[in-house]
Protein backbone atom coordinates (compact mmCIF):
# COMPACT_ATOMS: atom_id res chain seq x y z
CA UNK A 1 0.00 0.00 0.00
CA UNK A 2 1.13 3.73 -0.45
CA UNK A 3 2.02 5.78 2.34
CA UNK A 4 -0.02 9.26 2.80
CA UNK A 5 -1.67 11.40 5.23
CA UNK A 6 -5.45 10.54 6.30
CA UNK A 7 -7.33 7.73 7.55
CA UNK A 8 -7.88 4.42 5.79
CA UNK A 9 -10.47 2.25 5.88
CA UNK A 10 -10.39 -0.95 8.24
CA UNK A 11 -12.31 -4.45 8.07
CA UNK A 12 -15.48 -2.98 10.24
CA UNK A 13 -15.73 -0.17 7.71
CA UNK A 14 -16.30 -2.48 4.71
CA UNK A 15 -19.67 -3.47 3.84
CA UNK A 16 -20.75 -6.19 1.62
CA UNK A 17 -21.23 -3.71 -1.46
CA UNK A 18 -17.57 -2.67 -0.82
CA UNK A 19 -16.06 -5.90 -0.73
CA UNK A 20 -18.00 -7.08 -3.75
CA UNK A 21 -16.19 -4.75 -5.71
CA UNK A 22 -12.97 -6.57 -5.57
CA UNK A 23 -15.48 -10.15 -5.90
CA UNK A 24 -16.52 -8.34 -9.20
CA UNK A 25 -13.34 -7.92 -10.34
CA UNK A 26 -11.77 -11.44 -9.58
CA UNK A 27 -15.06 -12.68 -11.57
CA UNK A 28 -14.53 -11.01 -14.15
CA UNK A 29 -10.62 -11.34 -14.99
CA UNK A 30 -11.14 -15.32 -14.51
CA UNK A 31 -14.23 -14.91 -16.76
CA UNK A 32 -11.53 -13.52 -19.56
CA UNK A 33 -8.96 -15.68 -18.32
CA UNK A 34 -6.63 -13.67 -16.84
CA UNK A 35 -3.41 -14.79 -15.37
CA UNK A 36 -3.31 -14.80 -11.13
CA UNK A 37 -0.68 -12.23 -11.32
CA UNK A 38 -2.64 -9.62 -13.30
CA UNK A 39 -6.14 -10.68 -10.94
CA UNK A 40 -3.52 -9.52 -8.18
CA UNK A 41 -2.23 -6.71 -9.63
CA UNK A 42 -5.69 -5.13 -10.40
CA UNK A 43 -6.82 -6.37 -6.71
CA UNK A 44 -3.86 -4.57 -5.43
CA UNK A 45 -4.95 -0.98 -7.19
CA UNK A 46 -8.88 -1.39 -6.12
CA UNK A 47 -6.86 -1.47 -2.70
CA UNK A 48 -4.87 1.68 -3.25
CA UNK A 49 -7.72 3.61 -4.98
CA UNK A 50 -9.76 2.71 -2.03
CA UNK A 51 -7.00 3.49 0.86
CA UNK A 52 -7.63 -0.26 2.21
CA UNK A 53 -4.83 -2.27 3.67
CA UNK A 54 -4.75 -6.01 2.02
CA UNK A 55 -5.33 -7.54 5.59
CA UNK A 56 -8.60 -5.87 5.83
CA UNK A 57 -9.70 -7.05 3.03
CA UNK A 58 -8.95 -10.45 3.80
CA UNK A 59 -10.00 -10.56 7.01
CA UNK A 60 -13.78 -8.59 6.14
CA UNK A 61 -14.11 -11.49 3.35
CA UNK A 62 -13.15 -14.29 5.66
CA UNK A 63 -15.41 -13.67 7.77
CA UNK A 64 -18.08 -14.01 5.10
CA UNK A 65 -16.36 -17.77 4.38
CA UNK A 66 -19.67 -19.46 5.20
CA UNK A 67 -20.83 -17.49 2.29
CA UNK A 68 -20.63 -19.55 -0.90
CA UNK A 69 -19.81 -16.63 -3.40
CA UNK A 70 -16.90 -15.76 -1.83
CA UNK A 71 -15.56 -19.24 -1.58
CA UNK A 72 -13.24 -19.03 -4.94
CA UNK A 73 -12.43 -15.34 -4.21
CA UNK A 74 -10.83 -16.28 -0.64
CA UNK A 75 -9.19 -19.19 -1.99
CA UNK A 76 -7.42 -17.19 -4.28
CA UNK A 77 -6.24 -14.64 -1.23
CA UNK A 78 -4.79 -17.55 0.70
CA UNK A 79 -3.22 -18.76 -2.95
CA UNK A 80 -1.86 -15.59 -3.44
CA UNK A 81 -1.29 -14.48 0.37
CA UNK A 82 -3.20 -10.95 -0.17
CA UNK A 83 -3.68 -9.81 3.62
CA UNK A 84 -2.28 -13.16 4.77
CA UNK A 85 0.39 -15.87 4.70
CA UNK A 86 -0.09 -17.94 1.71
CA UNK A 87 -1.96 -20.96 2.99
CA UNK A 88 -2.27 -23.85 -0.11
CA UNK A 89 -4.25 -26.30 2.26
CA UNK A 90 -6.84 -23.25 3.00
CA UNK A 91 -6.74 -22.17 -0.77
CA UNK A 92 -7.45 -25.59 -1.65
CA UNK A 93 -10.54 -25.91 1.29
CA UNK A 94 -11.95 -22.73 -0.05
CA UNK A 95 -11.86 -23.82 -3.98
CA UNK A 96 -13.75 -27.26 -3.23
CA UNK A 97 -15.85 -25.79 -1.78
CA UNK A 98 -16.68 -23.54 -5.05
CA UNK A 99 -15.55 -26.65 -6.83
CA UNK A 100 -18.67 -28.79 -5.74
CA UNK A 101 -20.65 -26.46 -6.92
CA UNK A 102 -19.73 -27.19 -10.67
CA UNK A 103 -18.02 -23.68 -10.60
CA UNK A 104 -15.38 -24.71 -14.13
CA UNK A 105 -12.55 -22.69 -12.75
CA UNK A 106 -12.24 -24.22 -9.02
CA UNK A 107 -12.47 -27.01 -10.31
CA UNK A 108 -9.44 -26.72 -12.89
CA UNK A 109 -7.86 -25.06 -9.86
CA UNK A 110 -8.57 -28.20 -8.14
CA UNK A 111 -7.37 -30.86 -10.24
CA UNK A 112 -4.18 -28.76 -10.40
CA UNK A 113 -3.62 -28.64 -7.23
CA UNK A 114 -4.24 -32.42 -7.00
CA UNK A 115 -1.62 -32.70 -9.93
CA UNK A 116 1.05 -30.60 -8.69
CA UNK A 117 0.62 -31.52 -5.08
CA UNK A 118 -0.27 -28.08 -3.65
CA UNK A 119 -2.09 -27.93 -1.01
CA UNK A 120 -2.80 -31.41 -0.77
CA UNK A 121 -1.29 -35.32 -1.17
CA UNK A 122 -0.46 -35.49 -5.10
CA UNK A 123 -3.10 -37.46 -6.71
CA UNK A 124 -3.13 -38.41 -10.46
CA UNK A 125 -6.21 -39.72 -10.77
CA UNK A 126 -8.08 -36.94 -8.52
CA UNK A 127 -6.05 -34.16 -10.43
CA UNK A 128 -7.64 -36.13 -13.73
CA UNK A 129 -11.49 -36.29 -12.78
CA UNK A 130 -11.59 -32.57 -11.58
CA UNK A 131 -10.02 -31.38 -15.01
CA UNK A 132 -12.09 -33.40 -17.10
CA UNK A 133 -14.89 -31.85 -15.10
CA UNK A 134 -13.95 -28.75 -15.58
CA UNK A 135 -12.92 -29.35 -19.51
CA UNK A 136 -16.46 -30.72 -20.08
CA UNK A 137 -17.66 -27.35 -18.70
CA UNK A 138 -16.28 -25.46 -21.06
CA UNK A 139 -12.63 -24.18 -19.11
CA UNK A 140 -10.18 -23.74 -21.58
CA UNK A 141 -8.14 -20.39 -21.50
CA UNK A 142 -7.01 -17.96 -24.38
CA UNK A 143 -3.34 -18.11 -22.38
CA UNK A 144 -0.87 -20.69 -22.07
CA UNK A 145 -1.37 -20.83 -18.43
CA UNK A 146 -0.38 -24.12 -16.32
CA UNK A 147 -3.68 -26.27 -15.44
CA UNK A 148 -5.18 -25.33 -18.70
CA UNK A 149 -8.10 -28.29 -18.66
CA UNK A 150 -8.66 -29.35 -22.06
CA UNK A 151 -4.61 -29.02 -22.46
CA UNK A 152 -3.92 -31.13 -19.27
CA UNK A 153 -6.47 -33.79 -20.16
CA UNK A 154 -4.37 -34.19 -23.50
CA UNK A 155 -1.15 -34.82 -21.20
CA UNK A 156 -2.79 -36.89 -18.78
CA UNK A 157 -4.35 -39.26 -21.62
CA UNK A 158 -0.98 -39.32 -23.51
CA UNK A 159 1.37 -39.80 -20.26
CA UNK A 160 -2.00 -42.50 -18.87
CA UNK A 161 -2.41 -40.02 -15.95
CA UNK A 162 -4.73 -40.99 -13.63
CA UNK A 163 -6.82 -42.88 -16.79
CA UNK A 164 -5.85 -45.62 -19.35
CA UNK A 165 -3.27 -43.85 -21.94
CA UNK A 166 -5.12 -43.15 -25.24
CA UNK A 167 -2.86 -40.95 -27.96
CA UNK A 168 -6.55 -40.94 -29.93
CA UNK A 169 -7.89 -39.04 -26.56
CA UNK A 170 -5.00 -36.89 -26.10
CA UNK A 171 -4.94 -35.46 -29.82
CA UNK A 172 -8.65 -34.83 -29.49
CA UNK A 173 -8.05 -32.79 -26.24
CA UNK A 174 -5.37 -31.28 -27.62
CA UNK A 175 -7.18 -30.40 -30.91
CA UNK A 176 -10.34 -28.42 -28.21
CA UNK A 177 -7.31 -26.57 -26.55
CA UNK A 178 -5.68 -25.28 -29.69
CA UNK A 179 -8.96 -23.92 -31.14
CA UNK A 180 -9.39 -21.75 -27.98
CA UNK A 181 -5.46 -20.68 -29.13
CA UNK A 182 -3.79 -22.75 -26.26
CA UNK A 183 -0.19 -22.64 -27.92
CA UNK A 184 1.01 -25.80 -25.96
CA UNK A 185 -1.60 -27.87 -27.65
CA UNK A 186 -0.93 -26.80 -30.84
CA UNK A 187 2.92 -27.80 -30.65
CA UNK A 188 1.89 -31.12 -29.23
CA UNK A 189 -0.48 -31.61 -32.37
CA UNK A 190 2.32 -30.94 -34.20
CA UNK A 191 4.84 -33.29 -32.59
CA UNK A 192 1.69 -36.14 -32.79
CA UNK A 193 1.56 -35.65 -36.45
CA UNK A 194 5.38 -35.56 -36.79
CA UNK A 195 5.34 -38.74 -34.71
CA UNK A 196 2.06 -40.27 -34.91
CA UNK A 197 0.47 -43.09 -32.63
CA UNK A 198 2.66 -45.51 -30.81
CA UNK A 199 -0.03 -47.59 -28.95
CA UNK A 200 -1.84 -50.05 -29.78
CA UNK A 201 -5.23 -48.78 -31.95
CA UNK A 202 -3.84 -45.83 -32.44
CA UNK A 203 -5.59 -43.87 -35.43
CA UNK A 204 -3.11 -41.25 -35.47
CA UNK A 205 -1.01 -41.51 -38.56
CA UNK A 206 1.94 -39.70 -39.60
CA UNK A 207 1.74 -36.18 -41.66
CA UNK A 208 4.58 -33.90 -41.86
CA UNK A 209 2.88 -31.27 -43.62
CA UNK A 210 0.02 -31.00 -40.72
CA UNK A 211 3.30 -31.11 -38.27
CA UNK A 212 4.60 -28.11 -39.84
CA UNK A 213 1.39 -26.33 -39.77
CA UNK A 214 0.72 -27.05 -36.30
CA UNK A 215 4.31 -26.25 -35.28
CA UNK A 216 4.14 -22.91 -37.13
CA UNK A 217 0.83 -21.91 -35.69
CA UNK A 218 2.35 -22.16 -31.50
CA UNK A 219 5.92 -21.00 -32.83
CA UNK A 220 3.96 -17.67 -34.25
CA UNK A 221 2.32 -17.68 -31.00
CA UNK A 222 5.67 -17.11 -28.80
CA UNK A 223 5.42 -20.98 -28.15
CA UNK A 224 9.22 -21.24 -27.76
CA UNK A 225 9.23 -25.16 -27.71
CA UNK A 226 7.17 -24.88 -30.72
CA UNK A 227 9.54 -21.84 -32.47
CA UNK A 228 12.62 -24.71 -32.12
CA UNK A 229 10.33 -27.20 -33.58
CA UNK A 230 9.27 -25.10 -36.48
CA UNK A 231 12.94 -24.00 -37.01
CA UNK A 232 14.04 -28.03 -37.10
CA UNK A 233 10.78 -28.56 -39.66
CA UNK A 234 12.90 -25.43 -42.35
CA UNK A 235 16.37 -26.90 -41.26
CA UNK A 236 15.70 -30.88 -42.61
CA UNK A 237 12.55 -30.18 -44.83
CA UNK A 238 9.52 -31.43 -42.41
CA UNK A 239 6.37 -30.92 -44.27
CA UNK A 240 7.71 -28.44 -45.65
CA UNK A 241 10.74 -27.08 -48.17
CA UNK A 242 14.19 -26.51 -46.73
CA UNK A 243 15.28 -23.03 -45.90
CA UNK A 244 17.75 -22.62 -43.99
CA UNK A 245 17.20 -19.19 -43.75
CA UNK A 246 13.88 -19.47 -42.31
CA UNK A 247 15.70 -22.06 -40.24
CA UNK A 248 17.84 -19.96 -38.42
CA UNK A 249 15.58 -17.12 -37.69
CA UNK A 250 13.04 -19.34 -35.75
CA UNK A 251 15.86 -21.25 -33.79
CA UNK A 252 17.16 -17.85 -32.67
CA UNK A 253 14.17 -16.53 -32.16
CA UNK A 254 13.35 -19.93 -29.50
CA UNK A 255 17.05 -19.08 -28.41
CA UNK A 256 16.16 -15.87 -27.21
CA UNK A 257 13.29 -16.88 -25.51
CA UNK A 258 15.27 -18.73 -23.46
CA UNK A 259 15.05 -22.28 -25.26
CA UNK A 260 18.62 -23.65 -24.36
CA UNK A 261 17.96 -26.48 -27.00
CA UNK A 262 18.48 -24.25 -29.78
CA UNK A 263 21.51 -23.07 -29.40
CA UNK A 264 23.70 -26.15 -30.42
CA UNK A 265 21.20 -26.16 -33.63
CA UNK A 266 22.20 -22.36 -34.42
CA UNK A 267 25.94 -22.96 -34.21
CA UNK A 268 25.32 -25.41 -36.04
CA UNK A 269 23.91 -24.32 -38.94
CA UNK A 270 25.96 -21.06 -38.78
CA UNK A 271 28.96 -23.52 -38.87
CA UNK A 272 27.51 -25.06 -42.07
CA UNK A 273 26.38 -22.38 -43.65
CA UNK A 274 28.63 -20.10 -42.94
CA UNK A 275 29.23 -18.57 -46.35
CA UNK A 276 25.57 -17.80 -46.30
CA UNK A 277 26.19 -15.31 -43.82
CA UNK A 278 30.39 -14.27 -43.25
Amino acid sequence: MHENDGPKNNSLSLTTELIDEPLQIFNDMNNRFEYDEEITEAVNKWLDEHRIEDKWLFEAVYARKDELKYAAFLGFLFSRGVGCKIDEKQAFKYYKLKADMDDPLSQNQIGSYYHNGFGVKQDYKKAFYWLEKSANNGYVTAHTWLGTGQFWLGICHYRGIGTAKSIDESFSWFMKAAAQGESRAMDWLGYLYQCGGDDDGCDLKINKKYAAYWYGKAAKLGNRSAQSNFGTCYELGIGLNRDIHEALRWLQRASLHGNEFTRDPVVRILSRYRTLYY
